[in-house]
């Protein structure tokens, strides 16, 4: 769990075979070190100590630390307020909502460098 956080830590987002490459080595690593990385991952998300940012688009969840999360969250994914009125629907809500898991999954992947 230990090279899990310092990955996360280096990196700053990485999905689950990223992290077992990182921890393993590039070409060392196999099925059983994946297995382990998705159940330390497993844990330590219980803790509250990675986040998920959810899938990019091989299929595969994304982590980060929780003090990153807020940065790479995507910029449409925002919380509304259960107690405030609703508000109109505009036509990119709207198409933001059906295409928000392919969006999500976009988002995940790309690898750009965050400022």
């Amino acid at each position: 769990m230990r090279g899990v956080l310092a990955a996360l830590g280096e990196r700053v987002r990485l999905n689950t075979r990223e992290l077992t490459a990182e921890i393993y080595g590039a070409s060392l690593w196999g099925y059983s070190d994946e297995v382990s990385t998705r159940r330390a991952l497993r844990r330590l998300h219980a803790q509250g100590r990675v986040f998920c940012l959810g899938f990019d688009s091989y299929g595969s969840r994304v982590w980060c630390l929780p003090e990153n999360a807020g940065i790479l969250t995507p910029p449409w994914k925002t919380k509304r307020d259960a107690l405030a009125p609703p508000e109109s629907v505009m036509l990119g809500e709207l198409l933001a909502s059906s295409f928000a898991a392919g969006m999500a999954r976009a988002w995940n992947t790309q690898r750009l460098e965050l400022e």
